[in-house]
């Protein structure tokens, strides 16, 4: 345990970094799920850790002395991860938070009684977004319809009616709520976000059948200024890699990435085990004294 306990910090480095590499060089829904896996199991392997730290202080407990028996965390460290793991819950909390008030505020901004797919906003300011809950609606304001042709308000209707049917929000929620608990996988999450796009773009290019026409249409959004980072997380991300990416043919698949970064996550899995075995047998002999 003394030293497994501390390799998923490798882990978060690993996603740090990998995650983002692994966004520009898989095809974009591989890439989605393989770096939003990734991330995941980062964040909880690096949690699980500090978890187990703080738990060593189960031998200060009146009873539970190790007596002469060496300790396999210093005191102060495991009492440094107990401040920082509650730092950490609250993170989390306030994230939770955050996303449903924004939701929520974002659904009262919509025009009362508005029904059907489609929310027009009367707002000169170009944006668009999917907006998650029920069957989900797509929120677009006069402005954005006023730059966009017919053509591209339909690659932009199927772009956001893609974020909507793959439940894009439920993988940028889960990928926030992995750095609350882990600042460090902030580039990975933004490499989930980017993989959001990229498989809305594919998707809004093959449901209208013209690629270039999709390429030109997120142009033109973002040039009028819709694409900037919002809070929903459906806004701008990396729009000249996304544009090239839809001139260019799709991503060859990878698999032996896929197979790879899936090796890296079991090793995780593996370490966080051999890490929590140890710590059941300190336990155990601390209950048979």
């Amino acid at each position: 345990m003394r030293f497994a306990v501390y390799l998923p910090l490798l882990a978060t480095v690993l996603a740090a970094g990998g995650g983002p590499w692994l966004a520009a060089r898989l095809p974009a829904r591989a890439g989605l799920w393989t770096v939003t896996v990734g991330v995941v199991v980062a964040a909880a392997a690096s949690t699980w850790s500090l978890m187990l730290l703080v738990a060593t202080l189960v031998d200060e407990l009146p009873g539970w002395e190790r007596d002469a028996d060496p300790e396999p965390v210093p005191d102060a460290l495991a009492v440094g991860c107990a401040g920082l793991l509650a730092l950490l819950c609250y993170r989390v909390a306030a994230a939770v938070h955050r996303r449903r008030r924004l939701y929520r505020d974002v659904r009262a901004a919509c025009p009362a009684g508005a029904h059907g797919e489609l929310v027009v906003l009367a707002d000169d300011e170009p944006r668009a977004f999917a907006l998650p809950g029920g069957a989900g609606r797509i929120v677009v304001s006069t402005g954005m319809l006023r730059v966009l042709g017919p053509g591209e308000r339909r690659v932009l209707l199927a772009h956001e009616r893609a974020h909507l049917r793959g439940r894009h929000h439920l993988m940028l929620g889960l990928a926030d709520l992995c750095v609350a608990l882990n600042p460090l996988l902030v580039p990975a999450r933004r490499a989930v976000a980017f993989c959001c796009e990229r498989v809305a773009d594919e998707n809004a290019a093959a449901e209208i059948g013209d690629r270039e026409l999709t390429a030109r249409a997120l142009a033109v959004a973002a040039l009028a200024g819709a694409a900037r980072p919002d809070d929903l997380g459906f806004g701008d991300h990396a729009v000249l890699r996304r544009v090239l990416a839809l001139r260019s043919a799709p991503a060859p698949a990878r698999p032996g990435l896929v197979v790879a970064a899936g090796a890296a996550c079991a090793a995780v899995a593996g370490v966080e085990l051999d890490a929590t075995v140890a710590f059941a047998r300190l336990l155990a002999t601390l209950l048979s004294r």
